[in-house]
């Protein structure tokens, strides 16, 4: 058997966050691709 425990975050508009970091050129913001965002993931990694 095996168990996990984790917290798990939602937008209220249930959509990703997308974008770049506010007064980090350099970094690029992909969170909250939990659920059925997760397959598309890898994707959005590659397009970052």
């Amino acid at each position: 058997m095996r168990l996990s425990v984790f917290m798990e975050g939602y937008t209220h508009s249930t959509r990703p966050l997308v974008g770049p970091v506010p007064g980090c050129d350099d970094i690029v913001l992909l969170a909250r691709f939990s659920g059925q965002g997760f397959k598309i993931s890898p994707a959005m990694g590659d397009l970052a």
